[in-house]
């Protein structure tokens, strides 16, 4: 038996799609109506795949706090986020200076297993994609 992403696939398709198992750490996703991952707990676990080692960009948007969510949405300070995995690796994000609301990291990284970390949510929803030089936005959760 043999299984395909998607609905065809021709002579040249790639049959060894990753069977990657979510870890025991990690949490099911769940999303809102705008498509964004619902933040359950203040730090949320993702597992990613890479898929070829070369220079890949993370980046991370979050909502922001409504007056409601809480007493000083303006005091809150933004998530922190890191990625661990491969070969050892620990890679922490920063604050894009030229997007609101934005985490990013641009990184030279193996491909494999990682665990995406996010935390000091605070109840915002987020959503994350993966981009690579070699093509557009691979994946995008949310």
């Amino acid at each position: 038996m043999r299984y395909v992403k998607g609905s065809a696939y021709t002579d040249s398709t790639d049959f060894n799609i990753p069977n990657v198992e979510p870890s025991s750490d990690t949490q099911e996703l769940q999303y809102d109506s705008n498509g964004y991952i619902v933040a359950v707990d203040d730090e949320m676990t993702i597992p990613i795949y890479i898929e070829e080692t070369g220079n890949t960009e993370i980046r991370i948007t979050y909502l922001d706090l409504s007056e409601e969510e809480s007493d000083d949405a303006s005091e809150i300070e933004a998530p922190a986020a890191n990625l661990t995995g491969g070969n050892d690796d620990y890679y922490e994000f920063y604050e894009d200076s030229s997007a609101a609301n934005t985490l990013s990291r641009k990184v030279n990284i193996s491909s494999g297993n990682y665990i995406l970390t996010i935390s000091g949510l605070k109840g915002r929803n987020f959503t994350y994609s993966v981009i690579t030089d070699k093509e557009d936005e691979i994946e995008l959760v949310g």
